[in-house]
């Protein structure tokens, strides 16, 4: 039942107004909105940004995940042989339970930086496009006439001009 208001959001979204239908695709494909208008290196710093950076925080949150399990058997190990021991880790050598513990909080604290760097990468792409939307839009044209008129057409607005030209 809590799948009906998600599927229906997101087929009025790709059949609704084109800035949401935009948005919605820049959302689920990362770049999508600046690579749909041409803007090929911002979309593809946008694209490489967003998923590295979700590699990232996935990574380290795996990562996190490890160390705190390796942290927890020390534990477990210093309580059944007296706490202060040493043991062996595979990755950086004689380490106790609580540099265990520090280096997976590390980890988790940056799994959580890479979170909000993508984020806010995210949001940023999301202006970004709808600027680019907007732009489109909106862009003023100037057109020359055959009488020597100069209609500018912008932003709903027409201005006509009248410049003698001598040919």
């Amino acid at each position: 039942m809590h799948r009906l208001p998600c599927v229906l959001l997101l087929f009025l979204a790709l059949n609704g107004p084109t800035m949401a239908r935009e948005l919605l695709l820049d959302v689920l494909l990362p770049g999508y909105g600046a690579l749909s208008r041409e803007r090929y290196v911002s979309g593809g710093l946008i694209a490489a940004g967003r998923l590295s950076s979700a590699y990232l925080a996935f990574d380290s949150y795996v990562e996190h995940q490890e160390l705190k399990s390796r942290a927890r058997a020390a534990r477990l190990a210093e309580l059944l042989y007296g706490p202060g021991r040493l043991f062996l880790d595979p990755v950086s050598g004689p380490v106790n339970a609580r540099d265990l513990q520090k280096k997976a909080d590390r980890r988790l604290a940056a799994s959580r930086a890479f979170i909000a760097f993508h984020l806010g990468l995210s949001v940023g792409s999301l202006f970004y496009t709808a600027h680019l939307i907007s732009e489109e839009k909106y862009t003023p044209t100037v057109e020359l006439l055959s009488d020597g008129d100069f209609v500018n057409q912008g932003a709903g607005i027409r201005l006509g001009l009248f410049i003698p030209l001598e040919i």
